[in-house]
């Protein structure tokens, strides 16, 4: 770091043609331009703005500091300049948890620099295999930014920092980013979530080019885009492995996506096309029904009983799930024990006793079973 006398030769001059103080140089290799500007009440825009030469930045700021600014704005060259240099070790960043080129690669990916993803990937072959996890990096990155105000407030906000380097650019829907990390290497956990950020981001691109790249994520791309209501995710996924799918991956779809109450997905799954997948659909329909009406989810239900001409055995295995041995009668028992001991199911229990008359009529249900069920609706 420079001496007040070493900063004094150099000198640096502000707009207004004055000598800076030793002092002030001194501090600047240590504190924000804004911080300075509070402390010596100089005009914050001038400073902030002669901070910004890279050539100054880089004597006064040092190459801890010069490298996060370089990799926030894209500057490859002057991180090419740093390494160049031989910079100290890794620059003590946050005690040697997380290194330099880690601090790059994910600012990086945050900014969309796709030339500086490029060349942290080129200059460290076992980076990203390194990845420790998205809970664990996100202080150590913060940590690393925090001296730098306006790196600090552009990467706190958007929610990326605690993310490894594949699962951002997934986040930012950014192609080029990805398909650098995904041709260098990455880890198969860090690659699992980012399954998941291009199905929240609802990209069906993005998560064919993730599936082509290892087909064993396309489970989990099935389940998150039923549980997000990612409806083009989830259909492109289904016919890119239609001939692939197994009956229980398509209820386990169905299960999340009536325990999330995501009724668009379950619609999406009840459809003729999709329902052919599914010869196993009863049992996974008499879940989502129970996990339905458990889940106090108005609805849903519904589009449950329209779609189903075998209701009374449907219900039946929804009443076999609360009970061993149970039937349609015990259903509607427990529906009715339940509308009194909970008042939150007030207001929803009388409408899907009605729901099940309704479509008890519709499908022309003539069993004995359903006799004896439907004074029960009634006096419900």
């Amino acid at each position: 770091m420079p001496s007040p006398t070493t900063a004094t030769r150099v000198k640096l001059r502000n707009p207004s043609g004055l000598l800076l103080p030793p002092e002030l140089i001194h501090l600047i290799a240590y504190r924000s331009p804004y911080t300075l500007a509070r402390k010596f009440r100089l005009t914050c825009f001038w400073l902030r703005d002669w901070c910004k030469e890279a050539d100054i930045r880089q004597y006064l700021l040092g190459p801890r500091r010069t490298w996060i600014w370089a990799a926030f704005e894209g500057r490859v060259d002057v991180l090419e300049r740093i390494e160049a240099e031989g910079a100290e070790g890794d620059f003590a960043y946050c005690e040697g948890k997380l290194s330099r080129w880690e601090v790059a690669l994910r600012i990086g990916a945050i900014r969309r620099h796709t030339e500086v993803v490029e060349y942290t990937l080129r200059h460290q072959d076992s980076l990203v295999g390194s990845f420790r996890g998205p809970r664990d990096d996100g202080p150590q990155l913060l940590i690393a930014v925090e001296e730098e105000p306006d790196v600090h407030r552009a990467l706190s906000p958007n929610e990326l920092s605690g993310l490894g380097p594949l699962s951002i650019a997934c986040c930012n829907c950014d192609f080029p980013i990805v398909r650098l990390i995904l041709d260098h290497g990455t880890t198969f956990r860090e690659s699992s979530y980012a399954v998941r950020w291009a199905v929240n981001r609802d990209n069906a691109d993005m998560v064919g080019y993730l599936i082509d790249w290892n087909p064993h994520f396309y489970l989990d791309a099935l389940v998150y885009a039923a549980q997000y209501a990612s409806l083009n995710c989830l259909q492109s996924v289904i016919d890119c492995k239609r001939s692939e799918l197994h009956h229980w991956d398509l209820q386990m779809a169905l299960i999340d996506a009536a325990v999330y109450g995501q009724n668009s997905s379950v619609k999406l799954l009840l459809q003729p096309g999709n329902r052919e997948l599914n010869p196993q659909l009863p049992d996974g329909k008499a879940t989502a029904f129970y996990l339905a009406m458990e889940l106090g989810d108005p609805d849903l239900v519904p589009d449950l009983l329209e779609s189903d001409a075998d209701l009374v055995g449907v219900l039946e295995i929804a009443t076999t799930k609360q009970e061993p041995e149970g039937s349609l009668e015990k259903l509607l028992k427990w529906i009715a024990k339940v509308n009194e001991n909970s008042r939150r199911w007030n207001p929803f229990i009388v409408p899907v006793a009605s729901l099940i008359f309704q479509a008890i009529e519709k499908h022309g249900a003539s069993d004995r079973r359903v006799e004896a069920v439907i004074p029960m609706c009634l006096s419900m």
